[in-house]
């Protein structure tokens, strides 16, 4: 089982990934620019384009996911979507980096909605 952590150029991805490296714990990265972006086992994804969703659900099973919203403006929608994509993949367990120190009834809210409260759910502000 392999964990997928998204925003894989970001300050928190890099550190956990560096984490899971050492601990010998599957894991796949993901960025917008592909492989390329770091020397970590990284596939490409853009919140964006749903098409790129797919792929990283190809080399592995995912067990896990690490939520960071990057640069989108309103990531409710989009993770959520993406959500909803990985449970039908089998994924049960979540964790979101929020990029504020939101309340739980605020941004945070807005951001997973309905998923927040029904999965396995953990929220890193």
């Amino acid at each position: 089982m392999t964990i997928l952590l998204t925003g894989g150029t970001g300050k928190t991805t890099l550190r956990l990934a560096a984490l899971l490296q050492h601990a010998n714990i599957p894991f796949l990265s993901t960025s917008r620019r592909g492989p390329s972006a770091s020397s970590f086992p990284t596939v490409k994804f853009d919140w964006d384009d749903s098409i790129t969703w797919s792929a990283t659900f190809i080399h592995s099973i995912i067990s896990a996911v690490y939520l960071t919203s990057g640069e989108l403006s309103d990531p409710s929608s989009e993770i959520n979507k993406f959500i909803d994509f990985a449970k039908e993949k089998g994924v049960k367990r979540f964790v979101l980096c929020s990029d504020s120190t939101a309340e739980m009834g605020d941004r945070i809210m807005a951001i997973c909605g309905r998923n927040c409260m029904r999965r396995d759910w953990s929220i890193v502000c």
